[in-house]
């Protein structure tokens, strides 16, 4: 049964162009609810099963397979159970592009300052708020609502916000989730950025929340200069005005894992 449904006309010339070039083609992803799902507790996100065995057979076939997540690289590198072989193909970008894995080795900043203190300050907001917890993200603290009561992010929320203000940290909200970031730096930047460097003529990008948006933007306007492009997301009662946006639509990454198939198939 399909765990996937193709919702625009862009979808056959991409498979074609895929097919006849496969060398030109990328497929950069999100980590979270698109490769894994989406979990209670974040350190227990493990891949799924087909959607590890799936990239294993992509890198093969493609010119490059990127994951290009918030979390720390050497978290994906855990939690997508990343042997050798993998990480010897793939491109992991991790903190939205702060940090990088790839068969030159890793490339990791020093945790920010504003960052450590934000986190001391936000330790009382755990101890007031039940259920609530801290993510250490290296780059970004991340604020987890997912165990609480419902409605306990919109009531912590103005008291988060205002613990970014005070450490010039920028929010990034996600599902039941605000992230403090010390950086500027987006998931469009840093799509926009590898496709500089790689000079690869056919995208696509899989993700599930709001986060990948505008990385979004980046194969739209990628696809408006000429080249085929496609926007997957990997769906969620959380996030279903992503939905208008997708091309193809998949059934969260079991159906993420077979889109990945019908790219460039042996």
């Amino acid at each position: 049964m399909a765990k996937y449904v193709c919702r625009s006309n862009r979808v056959g010339p991409f498979l074609e162009a895929a097919a006849d070039h496969p060398e030109r083609v990328l497929v950069a992803l999100d980590f979270d609810g698109t490769l894994s799902d989406v979990v209670p507790d974040p350190t227990r996100a493990y891949i799924h099963p087909d959607a590890r065995e799936a990239l294993g057979r992509l890198i093969d076939r493609i010119g490059q397979v990127a994951i290009i997540t918030g979390r720390p690289v050497d978290q994906v590198q855990e939690l997508g159970c990343l042997d050798q072989r993998l990480l010897s193909k793939l491109i992991i970008l991790g903190q939205y592009g702060a940090e990088r894995l790839d068969a030159n080795g890793r490339q990791v900043p020093e945790v920010p300052t504003a960052v450590r203190l934000a986190w001391g300050e936000l330790q009382a907001l755990v101890e007031a708020h039940p259920g609530v917890f801290l993510e250490d993200k290296h780059h970004a603290v991340a604020v987890h609502t997912r165990r609480a009561t419902p409605g306990t992010l919109e009531r912590i929320e103005a008291e988060v916000v205002a613990v970014a203000a005070r450490h010039d940290l920028d929010i990034e909200p996600g599902r039941e989730v605000l992230e403090l970031r010390a950086h500027r730096i987006s998931k469009g930047d840093t799509l926009l950025a590898l496709l500089r460097e790689l000079q690869l003529e056919t995208i696509t990008m899989v993700g599930d929340d709001l986060g990948d948006v505008p990385a979004f933007d980046v194969v739209a306007s990628h696809r408006a200069r000429g080249h085929h492009g496609l926007i997957v997301v990997s769906s969620s009662d959380e996030r279903p005005e992503l939905a208008e946006r997708a091309d193809v639509l998949c059934d969260g990454p079991a159906g993420v894992a077979q889109w990945l198939d019908q790219i460039a198939p042996d």
